[in-house]
């Protein structure tokens, strides 16, 4: 490969014979980079990952390239590749295709998660090769993403309201006043579409017909439970604070009895839902994959600022 040339890594299929879930992964490209990927991220990326190597790492210095998969036990599995670094000159586009097996270490300690349950609402019709019951992937999106949207009908219309949510266990936890007209309508008994969606990367093909999204998504459907105890309500918005911020629940004043009563507080089972993913390029027809224009992916990422104190 060449300084500052793109190198793809293609990754194949991993196979794990026993009924852990893996729980993340990781490349050390070998210069000092390293990239960990939660299970959502790592199932995005389509077997696909690319790195630039800097300029001025000499000319036939080796780089090696590590791959780890870790499961639920703490198991890891690793598969190594070597690459070396040509002078500078036309930039290189490789490919390496590297098939590993994650193997158990010991019996499993936990049954597998089981699917999310496919209803003739929740199955997913368009592109359902892009859906998934995976009840881990569905998981891994939530517990990544920061804003749901809930959907119900109210006075025969449909209403769509966005609101900050955490997932405890298999429900998604959502809060808010109590003389909310969602909460209350909710908190009665109306049934719920509860939806998340992660944006991963614009798509851009060489007709306009043909441009999409990089995606990560789950759709819920169900009727709400109100949370009434205490104790619990005081549990899931610990939760939810600590999503806001990881730690902060440590730090903060936890609410008084006059706050918690002020607040609603339901839970949306996570029962007949499903997941849809989209990774890759773009789907062009073959007689435009001439045509004279760019062709790719404009990656996208949610990241943390630097904390602003105000006082």
């Amino acid at each position: 490969m060449a300084e500052g040339a793109s190198y793809v890594l293609s990754v194949g299929a991993i196979t794990d014979p026993g009924t852990d879930t893996r729980t993340g992964y990781s490349i050390d490209w070998g210069d000092g980079t390293v990239q960990a990927f939660t299970l959502a991220q790592w199932t995005a990326a389509n077997g696909s990952f690319s790195h630039v190597y800097a300029d001025g790492v000499g000319s036939g210095s080796l780089r090696t390239v590590v791959v780890t998969a870790t499961d639920e036990d703490g198991s890891r599995d690793t598969e190594k590749r070597q690459r070396a670094i040509a002078g500078e000159g036309t930039p290189v586009h490789e490919k390496s295709r590297i098939r590993y097996f994650l193997a158990d270490r010991r019996a499993p300690t936990m049954p597998p998660m089981n699917p999310l349950r496919q209803t003739e609402r929740s199955a997913v019709r368009r592109h359902p090769e892009r859906g998934s019951d995976d009840r881990a992937l569905a998981h891994a999106i939530l517990d990544e993403a920061l804003v749901c949207h809930l959907g119900y009908v109210h006075d025969g219309a449909p209403v769509v309201i966005p609101t900050a949510f955490v997932r405890v266990g298999e429900a998604l936890i959502v809060h808010g006043a109590p003389g909310a007209r969602s909460l209350r309508a909710l908190a009665a008994g109306a049934a719920v579409c509860c939806t998340v969606t992660l944006t991963d990367g614009l798509v851009l093909a060489r007709s306009a017909m043909h441009h999409s999204m990089n995606y990560r998504a789950v759709v819920a459907f169900g009727v709400a439970r109100e949370i009434t105890d205490p104790d619990e309500k005081r549990a899931v918005l610990h939760a939810l604070v600590e999503k806001i911020h990881p730690g902060r629940g440590a730090v903060a004043r936890p609410p008084d009895a006059r706050e918690l009563a002020a607040t609603a507080v339901l839970a949306i089972p996570l029962d007949e839902a499903s997941v849809k993913v989209r990774a890759g390029g773009p789907l062009d027809r073959a007689e435009d994959l001439t045509w004279p224009c760019d062709a790719g992916v404009i990656p996208l990422t949610l990241q943390r600022g630097a904390f602003i104190p105000l006082g």
